[in-house]
Protein backbone atom coordinates (compact mmCIF):
# COMPACT_ATOMS: atom_id res chain seq x y z
CA UNK A 1 0.00 0.00 0.00
CA UNK A 2 1.49 3.34 -1.21
CA UNK A 3 2.12 6.03 1.66
CA UNK A 4 -1.07 8.31 1.51
CA UNK A 5 -0.28 9.66 4.43
CA UNK A 6 -1.28 13.45 3.05
CA UNK A 7 -1.99 17.14 4.71
CA UNK A 8 -5.50 15.84 5.62
CA UNK A 9 -6.99 14.10 8.15
CA UNK A 10 -8.21 11.08 6.38
CA UNK A 11 -9.06 7.32 8.16
CA UNK A 12 -7.21 4.08 7.01
CA UNK A 13 -10.14 3.05 5.38
CA UNK A 14 -10.10 6.11 3.32
CA UNK A 15 -6.32 5.87 2.34
CA UNK A 16 -7.15 1.88 1.18
CA UNK A 17 -10.03 2.88 -0.94
CA UNK A 18 -7.46 5.54 -2.55
CA UNK A 19 -4.55 3.21 -3.04
CA UNK A 20 -6.87 0.98 -4.72
CA UNK A 21 -8.27 3.62 -6.93
CA UNK A 22 -4.20 4.93 -7.95
CA UNK A 23 -3.94 0.80 -8.93
CA UNK A 24 -7.03 1.48 -11.13
CA UNK A 25 -6.73 4.78 -12.96
CA UNK A 26 -3.75 5.77 -15.32
CA UNK A 27 -5.36 9.36 -15.33
CA UNK A 28 -4.53 9.73 -11.81
CA UNK A 29 -1.44 8.34 -11.74
CA UNK A 30 -1.10 10.48 -14.25
CA UNK A 31 -1.67 13.51 -12.01
CA UNK A 32 0.67 12.42 -8.92
CA UNK A 33 3.53 12.78 -11.88
CA UNK A 34 2.78 16.13 -12.62
CA UNK A 35 2.09 17.03 -9.08
CA UNK A 36 5.66 15.70 -8.54
CA UNK A 37 7.21 17.66 -11.53
CA UNK A 38 5.41 21.22 -10.45
CA UNK A 39 7.86 20.78 -7.21
CA UNK A 40 5.22 18.99 -4.84
CA UNK A 41 6.46 16.28 -2.57
CA UNK A 42 4.57 12.73 -2.73
CA UNK A 43 2.11 13.04 -5.79
CA UNK A 44 -0.33 10.48 -4.48
CA UNK A 45 -0.89 11.74 -1.51
CA UNK A 46 -1.99 15.39 -2.82
CA UNK A 47 -4.35 13.50 -5.04
CA UNK A 48 -5.65 12.28 -2.40
CA UNK A 49 -6.27 15.20 -0.66
CA UNK A 50 -7.58 17.17 -3.97
CA UNK A 51 -10.15 14.50 -3.70
CA UNK A 52 -10.90 14.38 0.06
CA UNK A 53 -10.78 18.42 -0.30
CA UNK A 54 -13.58 18.13 -3.06
CA UNK A 55 -15.86 15.08 -1.79
CA UNK A 56 -15.95 15.70 2.25
CA UNK A 57 -18.17 17.37 4.23
CA UNK A 58 -15.53 18.42 6.10
CA UNK A 59 -12.05 17.76 5.42
CA UNK A 60 -9.56 18.94 8.37
CA UNK A 61 -6.21 20.07 7.82
CA UNK A 62 -3.87 18.41 10.22
CA UNK A 63 -2.12 21.12 12.79
CA UNK A 64 1.46 19.31 11.99
CA UNK A 65 2.52 17.52 8.85
CA UNK A 66 5.87 15.83 8.24
CA UNK A 67 8.30 17.96 6.56
CA UNK A 68 8.51 16.82 3.31
CA UNK A 69 4.71 18.30 2.98
CA UNK A 70 5.14 21.68 3.95
CA UNK A 71 4.81 22.84 0.11
CA UNK A 72 1.71 20.76 -0.35
CA UNK A 73 0.51 22.05 2.95
CA UNK A 74 0.75 25.51 2.40
CA UNK A 75 -1.13 25.11 -1.22
CA UNK A 76 -3.94 23.37 0.28
CA UNK A 77 -4.06 26.11 2.85
CA UNK A 78 -4.33 28.64 0.08
CA UNK A 79 -6.66 27.01 -1.76
CA UNK A 80 -8.68 26.83 1.45
CA UNK A 81 -8.54 30.52 2.02
CA UNK A 82 -10.53 31.36 -1.43
CA UNK A 83 -14.53 31.19 -1.63
CA UNK A 84 -14.02 30.13 -4.82
CA UNK A 85 -12.86 26.51 -3.51
CA UNK A 86 -16.21 26.44 -1.07
CA UNK A 87 -18.54 27.32 -4.64
CA UNK A 88 -16.36 24.26 -6.44
CA UNK A 89 -17.07 22.08 -3.11
CA UNK A 90 -20.68 22.80 -2.95
CA UNK A 91 -21.11 21.39 -6.67
CA UNK A 92 -18.82 18.41 -6.27
CA UNK A 93 -20.04 17.71 -2.07
CA UNK A 94 -20.77 14.37 -1.51
CA UNK A 95 -21.19 13.49 -5.29
CA UNK A 96 -17.94 11.15 -6.44
CA UNK A 97 -19.49 11.60 -10.09
CA UNK A 98 -18.78 15.19 -9.72
CA UNK A 99 -15.82 15.18 -7.31
CA UNK A 100 -13.59 12.70 -9.70
CA UNK A 101 -14.10 15.29 -12.36
CA UNK A 102 -13.77 18.05 -10.33
CA UNK A 103 -10.35 16.08 -8.94
CA UNK A 104 -9.09 15.23 -12.54
CA UNK A 105 -9.58 18.90 -13.68
CA UNK A 106 -8.27 20.90 -10.54
CA UNK A 107 -5.12 18.48 -10.33
CA UNK A 108 -4.04 19.31 -14.04
CA UNK A 109 -4.47 22.90 -13.69
CA UNK A 110 -2.91 23.28 -10.57
CA UNK A 111 0.32 20.83 -12.12
CA UNK A 112 0.47 22.94 -14.96
CA UNK A 113 0.23 26.09 -13.07
CA UNK A 114 2.89 25.22 -10.79
CA UNK A 115 4.92 24.36 -13.94
CA UNK A 116 4.57 26.92 -15.10
CA UNK A 117 6.04 29.18 -12.39
CA UNK A 118 9.29 26.86 -11.31
CA UNK A 119 11.20 29.55 -13.19
CA UNK A 120 9.85 32.24 -11.08
CA UNK A 121 12.51 33.16 -8.25
CA UNK A 122 9.99 32.94 -5.22
CA UNK A 123 8.38 29.52 -6.07
CA UNK A 124 11.69 28.17 -7.10
CA UNK A 125 13.02 29.00 -3.87
CA UNK A 126 10.23 27.22 -2.10
CA UNK A 127 10.65 23.94 -3.99
CA UNK A 128 14.42 23.83 -3.16
CA UNK A 129 13.39 24.22 0.95
CA UNK A 130 10.79 22.02 0.78
CA UNK A 131 13.24 19.65 -1.41
CA UNK A 132 15.94 19.91 1.40
CA UNK A 133 13.71 19.52 4.62
CA UNK A 134 12.29 16.03 2.31
CA UNK A 135 15.38 14.96 2.24
CA UNK A 136 16.30 15.64 5.89
CA UNK A 137 13.23 14.17 6.58
CA UNK A 138 14.81 11.00 4.73
CA UNK A 139 17.73 10.93 6.10
CA UNK A 140 16.03 11.60 9.75
CA UNK A 141 13.91 8.53 9.43
CA UNK A 142 16.68 6.37 8.17
CA UNK A 143 18.81 6.87 11.35
CA UNK A 144 16.19 6.58 13.87
CA UNK A 145 14.90 3.24 11.92
CA UNK A 146 18.73 1.85 12.83
CA UNK A 147 18.62 3.31 16.10
CA UNK A 148 15.86 1.37 17.20
CA UNK A 149 16.68 -1.96 15.66
CA UNK A 150 19.66 -2.35 17.97
CA UNK A 151 17.82 -0.23 20.85
CA UNK A 152 14.08 -2.05 21.23
CA UNK A 153 14.04 -0.82 24.73
CA UNK A 154 15.20 2.63 25.12
CA UNK A 155 17.23 4.70 23.02
CA UNK A 156 18.16 6.65 26.01
CA UNK A 157 19.54 4.11 28.09
CA UNK A 158 23.04 4.60 28.77
CA UNK A 159 24.27 1.10 28.31
CA UNK A 160 22.50 1.17 25.31
CA UNK A 161 24.39 4.43 24.10
CA UNK A 162 27.80 3.15 24.85
CA UNK A 163 26.70 -0.31 22.99
CA UNK A 164 26.33 1.71 19.66
CA UNK A 165 29.22 4.37 20.20
CA UNK A 166 31.57 1.05 20.69
CA UNK A 167 30.01 -0.88 17.48
CA UNK A 168 32.16 0.28 14.72
CA UNK A 169 30.26 -1.85 12.13
CA UNK A 170 26.84 0.21 13.31
CA UNK A 171 28.71 3.64 12.53
CA UNK A 172 29.75 2.12 9.25
CA UNK A 173 26.34 1.78 8.32
CA UNK A 174 25.20 4.69 9.78
CA UNK A 175 27.83 6.84 8.00
CA UNK A 176 26.62 4.70 4.66
CA UNK A 177 23.10 6.17 5.18
CA UNK A 178 24.29 9.47 5.51
CA UNK A 179 26.40 9.79 2.65
CA UNK A 180 24.15 8.01 0.28
CA UNK A 181 21.18 10.61 1.48
CA UNK A 182 19.81 13.54 -0.06
CA UNK A 183 20.45 16.02 2.32
CA UNK A 184 23.35 18.23 0.93
CA UNK A 185 27.14 18.19 1.42
CA UNK A 186 27.65 20.06 4.39
CA UNK A 187 24.85 18.84 5.89
CA UNK A 188 25.90 15.16 5.46
CA UNK A 189 29.74 16.42 6.50
CA UNK A 190 28.89 17.51 9.38
CA UNK A 191 26.22 14.72 10.57
CA UNK A 192 29.25 12.14 9.80
CA UNK A 193 31.56 14.45 12.02
CA UNK A 194 28.95 14.05 15.02
CA UNK A 195 28.57 10.13 14.58
CA UNK A 196 32.24 10.08 14.36
CA UNK A 197 33.24 11.89 17.49
CA UNK A 198 29.91 11.54 19.67
CA UNK A 199 27.99 8.69 18.32
CA UNK A 200 24.61 8.08 16.60
CA UNK A 201 22.56 9.86 19.16
CA UNK A 202 24.24 13.25 18.54
CA UNK A 203 24.45 12.60 14.91
CA UNK A 204 20.07 12.09 14.99
CA UNK A 205 20.20 15.78 17.60
CA UNK A 206 22.24 17.27 14.83
CA UNK A 207 19.77 16.12 12.26
CA UNK A 208 16.65 16.99 14.14
CA UNK A 209 17.91 20.44 14.56
CA UNK A 210 18.83 21.11 10.95
CA UNK A 211 15.54 19.60 10.32
CA UNK A 212 13.76 21.77 12.23
CA UNK A 213 15.19 24.75 10.96
CA UNK A 214 15.24 24.22 7.56
CA UNK A 215 11.09 23.16 7.75
CA UNK A 216 10.71 26.65 9.48
CA UNK A 217 12.74 28.79 6.62
CA UNK A 218 10.69 26.13 3.82
CA UNK A 219 7.09 27.10 5.30
CA UNK A 220 7.89 30.69 5.42
CA UNK A 221 9.40 29.97 1.75
CA UNK A 222 5.98 28.61 0.96
CA UNK A 223 3.61 30.95 2.22
CA UNK A 224 5.32 33.54 0.24
CA UNK A 225 5.63 32.37 -3.31
CA UNK A 226 1.72 30.80 -3.11
CA UNK A 227 0.85 34.34 -1.51
CA UNK A 228 2.54 35.54 -4.67
CA UNK A 229 0.55 33.20 -7.08
CA UNK A 230 -3.08 33.77 -5.43
CA UNK A 231 -4.33 35.31 -8.30
CA UNK A 232 -3.73 32.45 -10.67
CA UNK A 233 -4.68 29.69 -8.02
CA UNK A 234 -8.11 31.47 -7.88
CA UNK A 235 -8.43 31.56 -11.58
CA UNK A 236 -7.17 27.83 -12.06
CA UNK A 237 -10.14 27.31 -9.37
CA UNK A 238 -12.36 29.59 -11.45
CA UNK A 239 -11.45 27.35 -14.58
CA UNK A 240 -11.89 23.82 -12.57
CA UNK A 241 -15.55 24.66 -11.82
CA UNK A 242 -16.47 26.20 -14.95
CA UNK A 243 -15.25 23.13 -16.15
CA UNK A 244 -16.49 20.80 -13.57
CA UNK A 245 -20.23 22.34 -14.08
CA UNK A 246 -20.08 21.91 -17.73
CA UNK A 247 -19.00 18.10 -17.63
CA UNK A 248 -20.68 17.07 -15.00
CA UNK A 249 -23.92 18.16 -16.23
CA UNK A 250 -23.08 16.18 -19.33
CA UNK A 251 -21.87 13.00 -17.54
CA UNK A 252 -25.03 12.98 -15.60
CA UNK A 253 -27.17 12.08 -18.54
CA UNK A 254 -24.89 8.76 -18.60
CA UNK A 255 -25.98 8.14 -14.96
CA UNK A 256 -28.06 5.69 -13.55
CA UNK A 257 -31.48 5.94 -12.04
CA UNK A 258 -32.19 4.43 -9.10
CA UNK A 259 -36.31 3.75 -9.84
CA UNK A 260 -36.34 2.53 -5.94
CA UNK A 261 -35.66 5.84 -4.52
CA UNK A 262 -36.50 7.96 -7.14
CA UNK A 263 -33.25 9.98 -7.42
CA UNK A 264 -30.35 9.21 -9.55
CA UNK A 265 -27.54 6.11 -8.57
CA UNK A 266 -24.79 6.45 -6.28
CA UNK A 267 -21.89 4.92 -7.61
CA UNK A 268 -18.57 4.43 -6.32
CA UNK A 269 -14.96 6.27 -6.44
CA UNK A 270 -13.61 3.63 -8.72
CA UNK A 271 -16.83 3.93 -11.18
CA UNK A 272 -16.98 7.60 -10.95
CA UNK A 273 -13.18 8.18 -11.87
CA UNK A 274 -13.51 5.45 -14.88
CA UNK A 275 -16.38 7.26 -16.14
CA UNK A 276 -14.79 10.68 -15.73
CA UNK A 277 -11.51 9.50 -17.62
CA UNK A 278 -13.72 8.29 -20.20
CA UNK A 279 -15.43 11.99 -20.36
CA UNK A 280 -11.81 13.87 -20.67
CA UNK A 281 -10.88 10.91 -23.00
CA UNK A 282 -9.12 12.62 -26.06
CA UNK A 283 -10.17 10.44 -29.07
CA UNK A 284 -13.67 9.70 -28.00
CA UNK A 285 -14.58 12.68 -24.69
CA UNK A 286 -15.91 15.09 -27.66
CA UNK A 287 -19.05 13.18 -29.14
CA UNK A 288 -19.23 11.61 -25.74
CA UNK A 289 -20.08 15.07 -24.49
CA UNK A 290 -22.15 16.32 -27.29
CA UNK A 291 -24.59 13.16 -27.26
CA UNK A 292 -25.00 14.10 -23.83
CA UNK A 293 -25.30 18.18 -23.59
CA UNK A 294 -28.01 17.18 -26.73
CA UNK A 295 -29.60 14.89 -24.73
CA UNK A 296 -29.78 16.86 -22.14
CA UNK A 297 -31.57 19.22 -23.79
CA UNK A 298 -33.84 17.10 -25.56
CA UNK A 299 -35.07 15.78 -21.75
CA UNK A 300 -36.73 19.30 -21.24
CA UNK A 301 -39.80 18.13 -22.74
CA UNK A 302 -42.13 18.08 -19.38
CA UNK A 303 -42.75 14.18 -18.56
CA UNK A 304 -46.19 13.77 -17.22
CA UNK A 305 -45.71 10.88 -15.57
CA UNK A 306 -48.33 9.58 -13.18
CA UNK A 307 -47.28 10.07 -9.56
CA UNK A 308 -49.38 8.57 -6.30
CA UNK A 309 -49.23 10.34 -3.38
CA UNK A 310 -48.71 8.26 -0.03
CA UNK A 311 -48.96 9.22 3.58
CA UNK A 312 -46.08 7.49 5.11
CA UNK A 313 -42.91 8.03 3.00
CA UNK A 314 -40.70 4.76 2.72
CA UNK A 315 -37.26 4.26 0.83
CA UNK A 316 -39.31 4.53 -1.79
CA UNK A 317 -39.71 8.23 -2.05
CA UNK A 318 -35.98 9.05 -0.90
CA UNK A 319 -34.43 11.29 -3.31
CA UNK A 320 -31.44 12.87 -1.87
CA UNK A 321 -29.42 14.42 0.58
CA UNK A 322 -30.05 16.85 3.22
CA UNK A 323 -29.61 18.32 6.56
CA UNK A 324 -31.96 17.86 9.73
CA UNK A 325 -32.45 15.83 12.87
CA UNK A 326 -34.88 13.02 12.15
CA UNK A 327 -32.78 9.93 12.71
CA UNK A 328 -35.10 7.27 10.98
CA UNK A 329 -33.67 9.09 7.84
CA UNK A 330 -29.93 9.08 8.97
CA UNK A 331 -27.30 8.19 6.18
CA UNK A 332 -25.45 4.87 7.29
CA UNK A 333 -21.96 6.84 7.90
CA UNK A 334 -23.91 8.83 10.13
CA UNK A 335 -24.91 5.97 12.68
CA UNK A 336 -21.61 4.36 12.21
CA UNK A 337 -20.18 7.97 14.22
CA UNK A 338 -22.30 6.68 17.33
CA UNK A 339 -20.08 3.85 18.11
CA UNK A 340 -16.81 5.96 18.76
CA UNK A 341 -17.09 8.04 22.32
CA UNK A 342 -14.96 11.38 20.83
CA UNK A 343 -16.85 11.54 18.01
CA UNK A 344 -20.16 10.90 19.08
CA UNK A 345 -19.79 13.89 20.95
CA UNK A 346 -19.37 15.18 17.72
CA UNK A 347 -22.78 13.66 16.44
CA UNK A 348 -24.87 14.93 19.38
CA UNK A 349 -23.60 18.72 18.82
CA UNK A 350 -24.89 18.50 15.31
CA UNK A 351 -27.91 16.12 16.22
CA UNK A 352 -28.83 18.98 18.63
CA UNK A 353 -28.42 21.86 15.35
CA UNK A 354 -30.08 19.92 13.36
CA UNK A 355 -26.79 19.63 10.97
CA UNK A 356 -27.20 15.46 10.42
CA UNK A 357 -26.62 14.09 6.87
CA UNK A 358 -30.15 12.66 6.45
CA UNK A 359 -31.85 11.36 3.44
CA UNK A 360 -34.53 13.94 1.55
CA UNK A 361 -37.27 12.60 0.75
CA UNK A 362 -40.08 12.68 -1.67
CA UNK A 363 -43.15 11.02 -1.08
CA UNK A 364 -44.32 11.16 -4.77
CA UNK A 365 -43.05 7.99 -7.04
CA UNK A 366 -43.53 7.84 -10.43
CA UNK A 367 -46.17 4.55 -11.88
CA UNK A 368 -43.91 2.19 -13.59
CA UNK A 369 -44.62 1.80 -17.82
CA UNK A 370 -43.90 -0.12 -20.34
CA UNK A 371 -40.42 -1.34 -21.84
CA UNK A 372 -38.64 0.47 -25.06
CA UNK A 373 -36.60 -0.89 -27.31
CA UNK A 374 -34.69 1.67 -29.48
CA UNK A 375 -32.79 0.49 -32.86
CA UNK A 376 -29.96 2.95 -33.89
CA UNK A 377 -29.36 3.11 -37.74
CA UNK A 378 -25.42 3.30 -37.55
CA UNK A 379 -24.31 3.09 -41.02
CA UNK A 380 -21.91 4.88 -42.90
CA UNK A 381 -24.19 7.93 -43.81
CA UNK A 382 -25.48 8.71 -40.37
CA UNK A 383 -21.81 9.77 -38.96
CA UNK A 384 -21.06 13.05 -37.87
CA UNK A 385 -23.99 15.28 -36.97
CA UNK A 386 -27.08 12.36 -37.20
CA UNK A 387 -25.14 9.92 -35.41
CA UNK A 388 -24.80 12.50 -32.30
CA UNK A 389 -28.54 13.72 -32.62
CA UNK A 390 -29.64 9.37 -32.76
CA UNK A 391 -28.04 9.26 -30.15
CA UNK A 392 -28.97 11.90 -27.91
CA UNK A 393 -32.18 11.14 -28.78
CA UNK A 394 -32.04 7.51 -27.62
CA UNK A 395 -29.71 8.67 -24.21
CA UNK A 396 -33.30 11.04 -23.29
CA UNK A 397 -34.93 7.56 -23.72
CA UNK A 398 -33.28 6.02 -21.43
CA UNK A 399 -33.00 8.54 -18.75
CA UNK A 400 -37.10 8.71 -19.05
CA UNK A 401 -37.14 4.77 -19.08
CA UNK A 402 -34.82 4.86 -15.85
CA UNK A 403 -37.14 7.50 -13.57
CA UNK A 404 -40.22 5.42 -14.72
CA UNK A 405 -38.82 2.12 -13.89
CA UNK A 406 -38.80 0.50 -17.83
CA UNK A 407 -36.99 -1.84 -19.00
CA UNK A 408 -34.93 -0.29 -22.18
CA UNK A 409 -33.30 -2.22 -24.72
CA UNK A 410 -30.50 -0.47 -27.78
CA UNK A 411 -30.00 -2.72 -30.90
CA UNK A 412 -27.37 -0.56 -33.15
CA UNK A 413 -27.15 -1.48 -36.42
CA UNK A 414 -26.01 -1.22 -40.26
CA UNK A 415 -26.20 -4.15 -42.68
CA UNK A 416 -26.35 -6.80 -39.67
CA UNK A 417 -27.25 -5.84 -35.93
CA UNK A 418 -25.37 -6.07 -32.80
CA UNK A 419 -26.62 -7.95 -29.95
CA UNK A 420 -28.97 -5.75 -27.48
CA UNK A 421 -27.67 -4.39 -24.51
CA UNK A 422 -30.08 -4.00 -21.81
CA UNK A 423 -30.52 -1.81 -19.21
CA UNK A 424 -33.03 -2.96 -16.47
CA UNK A 425 -34.59 -0.18 -13.85
CA UNK A 426 -33.67 -2.52 -11.31
CA UNK A 427 -30.13 -3.18 -12.06
CA UNK A 428 -27.20 -0.60 -11.59
CA UNK A 429 -26.14 1.25 -14.63
CA UNK A 430 -22.16 2.27 -14.88
CA UNK A 431 -21.69 5.30 -16.69
CA UNK A 432 -18.40 4.32 -18.03
CA UNK A 433 -20.22 1.45 -19.25
CA UNK A 434 -23.29 3.55 -21.20
CA UNK A 435 -20.47 5.80 -22.64
CA UNK A 436 -18.65 3.18 -24.10
CA UNK A 437 -21.91 2.04 -25.83
CA UNK A 438 -22.86 5.39 -27.06
CA UNK A 439 -19.40 6.21 -28.57
CA UNK A 440 -19.06 3.29 -30.40
CA UNK A 441 -19.88 3.45 -34.40
CA UNK A 442 -20.48 0.41 -36.76
CA UNK A 443 -20.67 2.23 -40.01
CA UNK A 444 -21.39 0.29 -43.55
CA UNK A 445 -24.29 -0.58 -45.66
CA UNK A 446 -28.12 -0.65 -44.08
CA UNK A 447 -30.47 -3.71 -43.53
CA UNK A 448 -34.37 -2.74 -41.82
CA UNK A 449 -34.45 -6.96 -41.43
CA UNK A 450 -31.72 -7.39 -39.05
CA UNK A 451 -32.73 -4.61 -36.58
CA UNK A 452 -36.35 -5.70 -36.48
CA UNK A 453 -36.04 -9.44 -36.22
CA UNK A 454 -33.41 -8.78 -33.40
CA UNK A 455 -36.17 -6.06 -31.71
CA UNK A 456 -38.78 -8.64 -32.21
CA UNK A 457 -36.22 -11.43 -30.69
CA UNK A 458 -36.17 -9.19 -27.41
CA UNK A 459 -39.66 -8.85 -27.34
CA UNK A 460 -40.97 -12.57 -27.50
CA UNK A 461 -37.82 -13.96 -25.49
CA UNK A 462 -37.54 -11.75 -22.78
CA UNK A 463 -41.04 -11.66 -20.45
CA UNK A 464 -39.77 -8.25 -19.59
CA UNK A 465 -40.33 -6.60 -23.05
CA UNK A 466 -43.18 -8.44 -23.40
CA UNK A 467 -45.39 -4.72 -23.75
CA UNK A 468 -42.67 -2.98 -25.56
CA UNK A 469 -42.71 0.35 -27.80
CA UNK A 470 -40.13 0.11 -30.91
CA UNK A 471 -38.21 3.58 -31.68
CA UNK A 472 -36.79 3.23 -35.18
CA UNK A 473 -34.01 5.76 -35.85
CA UNK A 474 -32.21 5.68 -39.24
CA UNK A 475 -31.89 7.54 -42.39
CA UNK A 476 -31.40 5.24 -45.35
CA UNK A 477 -33.67 3.71 -47.92
CA UNK A 478 -34.02 0.23 -47.57
CA UNK A 479 -36.57 -2.42 -49.51
CA UNK A 480 -38.01 -5.03 -46.90
CA UNK A 481 -38.76 -8.54 -48.21
CA UNK A 482 -42.29 -9.18 -48.56
CA UNK A 483 -42.00 -12.38 -47.04
CA UNK A 484 -40.33 -10.86 -43.95
CA UNK A 485 -42.87 -8.40 -44.20
CA UNK A 486 -45.82 -10.57 -43.63
CA UNK A 487 -44.26 -12.58 -40.87
CA UNK A 488 -43.50 -9.22 -39.16
CA UNK A 489 -46.47 -7.63 -39.62
CA UNK A 490 -48.41 -10.60 -38.10
CA UNK A 491 -46.77 -10.74 -34.93
CA UNK A 492 -46.72 -7.12 -34.58
CA UNK A 493 -51.06 -7.16 -34.62
CA UNK A 494 -50.59 -10.14 -32.44
CA UNK A 495 -48.37 -8.47 -30.25
CA UNK A 496 -49.67 -5.20 -29.82
CA UNK A 497 -45.96 -3.95 -31.02
CA UNK A 498 -46.44 -0.19 -31.55
CA UNK A 499 -43.20 1.33 -33.82
CA UNK A 500 -42.72 4.76 -34.16
CA UNK A 501 -40.01 5.42 -36.62
CA UNK A 502 -37.93 8.62 -37.72
CA UNK A 503 -36.86 9.28 -40.95
CA UNK A 504 -33.51 11.46 -40.93
CA UNK A 505 -33.26 13.72 -44.13
CA UNK A 506 -35.10 14.19 -47.15
CA UNK A 507 -34.39 11.12 -49.25
CA UNK A 508 -35.05 7.84 -46.25
CA UNK A 509 -37.93 6.18 -47.28
CA UNK A 510 -38.98 2.34 -47.16
CA UNK A 511 -40.59 1.87 -43.54
CA UNK A 512 -44.38 2.40 -44.18
CA UNK A 513 -44.26 -1.20 -43.86
CA UNK A 514 -43.86 -1.58 -40.40
CA UNK A 515 -44.09 1.76 -38.68
CA UNK A 516 -47.61 2.87 -36.81
CA UNK A 517 -45.98 6.52 -36.48
CA UNK A 518 -43.32 8.31 -38.85
CA UNK A 519 -41.61 11.40 -38.09
CA UNK A 520 -39.69 12.98 -40.77
CA UNK A 521 -36.89 15.20 -39.63
CA UNK A 522 -33.46 16.99 -40.63
CA UNK A 523 -32.01 16.04 -37.20
CA UNK A 524 -30.71 19.21 -36.61
CA UNK A 525 -31.58 20.57 -33.27
CA UNK A 526 -32.73 19.49 -30.04
CA UNK A 527 -36.45 21.15 -30.71
CA UNK A 528 -36.64 18.14 -33.09
CA UNK A 529 -35.22 15.63 -30.38
CA UNK A 530 -38.05 17.35 -27.67
CA UNK A 531 -40.79 16.57 -30.73
CA UNK A 532 -39.80 12.79 -31.06
CA UNK A 533 -39.97 12.38 -27.29
CA UNK A 534 -43.20 14.43 -27.30
CA UNK A 535 -44.35 12.01 -29.92
CA UNK A 536 -43.57 8.52 -28.11
CA UNK A 537 -44.85 9.98 -24.75
CA UNK A 538 -48.37 10.76 -26.05
CA UNK A 539 -48.74 7.64 -28.09
CA UNK A 540 -47.29 4.95 -25.42
CA UNK A 541 -48.72 2.09 -23.36
CA UNK A 542 -49.85 3.08 -20.38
Amino acid sequence: MRDLDGVLENTLIDKMIFDDLLDRSFKLQVMSESLERGGLQKGDSMVSDIWSSLYKVAPKIKEKVPAALTLNKALLEQLYSLPELSSLRKTCQLDELTSAIGTLRLGHNLSKLLEQNLNSQAYKEAVKKSDETSSLQELLESLQALSESVMPDSIDSPDATDSIEGNKHLQEIAQAAISQSRANKQTKQNAIEQLQQNGLEQALTYVKEQLEEKEKKAAEASAKALHDMRGKIRDAIKETAEETEDLSDALKQYRGWDGSRGTERKINPEEAFRAASALLDYRNGRKIREIAKLAGRISTVSLKTKRSKVDAPTIEQWSGVTEGKDIAKLLPQELVTLKHQVIKRDFLKRYADGKILQYEVDPYQPAGKGPIVVCIDESSSMEGEREIWAKAVALALLKIAQKERRAYALIRFNRNAEEPIYFHPKKRILPSKTMEVFSGFLGGGTSFEEPLKTALNVIQGHKTYKRADVIFITDGECVVGEEFKYHFTDIKSKKNISIITVLIGPDADGVECFSDHIYRTEAVDAEDGRKVLSIFLSSKKD
